[in-house]
């Protein structure tokens, strides 16, 4: 009996050591896909937007008082005009022109705005001091004006977007 109690201690003692961790294998083939989890909880809420504003406004030849047009943009407030940006984009109706941005140097004239409190103020001059406009001198009949307007609080985003990224607006 002693002799089985001492082989038993003997076996039992040999199946409870534990060895050195042997080294890991070479990693097995990328397994399949897995299914699409739940979708996540809905996030915060964003700041309040309205930091660009974007208007429209076609002209003609009959629109412009000589060589000056005027928009008014009751957006542009003196905060706006003081701490903001505004841009002012233009096209063709009866092209498939892109949208342009001013100051614009094209044919015979310039194109450029002037931004005050409530208005954007067009002028256009020609090289050989002619009064004229640009619905005459690009030979549209139609141009459509796009005012950008960034108000201050977002003024730092924009000025990383590029000209296409704000004509998009």
């Amino acid at each position: 009996m002693k002799q089985i109690i001492y082989l038993f201690t003997l076996a039992l003692a040999l199946v409870s050591c534990k060895g050195q961790d042997g080294r890991d294998g070479l990693p097995g083939p990328q397994g399949p896909t897995g299914q699409q989890g739940p979708a996540g909880p809905q996030g915060p809420a964003g700041p309040a937007g309205s930091a660009i504003v974007s208007r429209v406004f076609p002209t003609n030849s009959a629109s412009w008082n000589g060589s000056r047009y005027t928009f008014l943009v009751p957006e542009l407030t003196q905060d706006v005009v003081n701490n903001g940006m505004a841009l002012v984009y233009f096209q063709a109706v009866d092209s498939q022109n892109a949208w342009r941005v001013l100051p614009l140097i094209a044919g015979q004239g310039t194109t450029s705005f002037w931004v005050r409190e409530g208005a954007i103020d067009l002028t256009y001059s020609r090289t050989d001091g002619q009064i004229s406009n640009p619905n005459q001198d690009y030979g549209y009949s139609t141009l459509v004006w796009k005012v950008v307007i960034v108000k201050p609080s977002g003024v730092a985003a924009a000025k990383k977007m590029t000209p296409t990224q704000l004509s998009e607006l």
